[in-house]
């Protein structure tokens, strides 16, 4: 008996004190939830091709956001009923200086949609991370896409439907850039929402259009369901890895840091992935289990030697975080 009793201490003290487990996993243990989420849908059944050409699309891209910086004023305004009205009722549409801003910072977003793919992370930014989910050029490049939307929408009601098209196939190409650089997290959310906004105007479009490709209403719409699908996976990660872990947030979301810690190893988006390195850092402060903290503390360790850049920038943020920091996440605008 006392045998008995003495192995059960050793097991207790092994597993509670001296290496105590991290929590079980929640919501990933779902099957298929940390795989790569790609619409099964080729491209070519919705858009004549995939871009090819060489070079970096951001190139372009930061300069249609500058461009969109000095001119957002302009740009607004098109969308006001009596000049968008005069504008299409007009024999020159951009001969108006507000719609040819549009037009330009269209212009912009095409020269960037003929290259096969787009870097911007850690290309043209600080290859430095901060630990936050919003990412504040991820949604200056969604603002870009503006030019292309109000251009499709005043060739569409003028009836020149293939030059709609052609605006609305931008900007799909822009978020489908946006989505697949696969680096930070709300970069591919803002670039999933382009994309599904892109397919639906197209369907709208092909709808009115007699000449349209009708064949391809249908791909659109299987398209458009699986990035819903994606989307919805998207926020339930994102709930997981940031909405229900800065104090002083009101989501009602139950923090699981078992689902992080998981997600760490065996989530096989790079962008989440980067997302729940990220995590680790205010996780040191958020978690009361001392199976969590080690676990936390390991996998930090772990990847601040990782030859993957924004693996090993996630791990710096995550290390580098302070609990004062910590405590202000919830109180301050996401940065």
């Amino acid at each position: 008996v006392s045998g008995i009793l003495l192995a059960a201490v050793l097991i207790f003290l092994y597993f509670f004190v001296f290496n105590p487990l991290p929590s079980a996993p929640y919501l990933t243990a779902e099957p298929g939830f940390m795989e790569l989420k790609v619409p099964q849908t080729p491209l070519n059944a919705i858009i004549p091709a995939a871009p090819t050409g060489p070079g970096n699309a951001a190139d372009d891209y930061a300069k249609a956001m500058a461009f969109y910086k000095q001119h957002a004023a302009d740009i607004d305004k098109t969308a006001d009923i009596a000049p968008y009205n005069a504008a299409t009722a007009s024999a020159d549409p951009w001969a108006n200086p507000d719609f040819k801003a549009c037009k330009d910072l269209a212009d912009l977003v095409a020269e960037g949609t003929k290259k096969a793919e787009m870097r911007y992370t850690f290309v043209m930014t600080p290859k430095k991370l901060k630990p936050y989910f919003q990412v504040d050029y991820a949604r200056e490049m969604y603002q870009i896409c503006l030019g292309s939307s109000q251009c499709y929408q005043v060739c569409k009601d003028r009836k020149e439907y293939a030059k709609a098209e052609k605006y609305m196939q931008d900007a799909f190409i822009l978020g489908w850039h946006m989505f697949n650089e696969r680096a930070l997290a709300d970069m591919s959310m803002q670039g999933l929402d382009i994309m599904v906004e892109a397919v639906k105007y197209l369907q709208e479009l092909y709808n009115i259009w007699p000449e349209a490709p009708k064949d391809r209403l249908r791909s659109l719409k299987e398209y458009e369901n699986e990035l819903l699908g994606i989307r919805e996976y998207d926020k339930q990660k994102r709930r997981l890895l940031w909405d229900s872990l800065p104090l002083g947030r009101s989501s009602g979301d139950q923090f699981y840091p078992g689902d992080v810690l998981v997600m760490v190893e065996n989530e096989q988006d790079h962008a989440w992935k980067v997302q729940a390195i990220l995590t680790l850092g205010p996780m040191k402060y958020r978690v009361v289990g001392r199976g969590d903290l080690k676990q936390a503390k390991s996998l930090i360790q772990k990847y601040l030697r990782s030859e993957d850049p924004l693996l090993k920038a996630a791990a710096e943020c995550a290390n580098e975080l302070t609990r004062d920091q910590y405590q202000r996440l919830g109180m301050i605008e996401d940065e």
